[in-house]
């Protein structure tokens, strides 16, 4: 096709996979982590404003967290249909991996989230915090988790080639191998630039407040 060969489609077809996921993850790390703190913001101060703002964002958190698992799960099933070589080789390491990710962080994730999402007249509002700091923990252990097998994908090491297959040696050393840790810095800007957007169009929330300044 276009005189490519398999392996270049199957390249530019995971190339686009990965490059549309990671739009969604990157944001709602950064998000699930600001919306916690707007709410704990909410509850200390008492200020509307807190929880107005808590509403306007979580909307677009849910839409981005749908998109996120949406393509997360068609880059899964990629691993196996363009790289069935390299994942019969090394997914005695990467499978594990996706494991522990979807065992501790996607299910935290998920069975907090219809509570952060629908549950603020359904349940009281210490344990509605109490599920936005889980949603928001449950981002951060993905996190980990998937950058752990980006990391050893990148430097290789705790481990043995035995009979064409790679057999981990050594846990510690697998699991810190040159961790390459995104700090969610530029989610956390996207709902400071939209406040500094408002206030230049002089835009107010449908109650009349204004955007409170929504700090780094």
């Amino acid at each position: 096709m276009f005189g490519l060969t398999e392996l270049e489609l199957s390249r530019i077809q995971f190339g686009f996979t990965i490059s549309f996921h990671i739009i969604f993850p990157a944001v709602t790390i950064g998000l699930a982590s600001y919306l916690a703190v707007l709410e704990g913001l909410w509850l200390w101060k008492k200020d509307t404003v807190y929880r107005t703002l808590y509403h306007f964002w979580s909307k677009i958190f849910a839409v981005n967290f749908a998109m996120g698992v949406v393509s997360g799960l068609v880059m899964a099933y990629q691993f196996g249909t363009n790289w069935s070589y390299f994942s019969a080789f090394a997914g005695s390491i990467t499978g594990p991996l996706l494991a522990y990710e979807v065992m501790t962080a996607f299910f935290l994730e998920a069975g907090f989230l219809g509570v952060m999402l629908f549950g603020w007249n359904k349940v009281g509002p210490g344990l509605h915090f109490f599920a936005s700091l889980m949603v928001a923990l449950g981002t951060l252990i993905s996190a980990t988790w998937i950058l752990a097998s980006n990391s050893w994908m990148q430097t290789p090491q705790g481990f043995e080639i035995i009979d064409g297959r790679v057999v981990l040696r050594g846990q510690k050393n697998f699991l810190i191998s040159r961790q390459r840790f995104f700090d969610g810095s530029d989610a956390r800007f996207a709902p400071d630039q939209e406040r500094r957007h408002h206030v230049r169009e002089d835009n107010h929330f449908p109650d009349g407040h204004h955007r409170k300044p929504a700090g780094v």
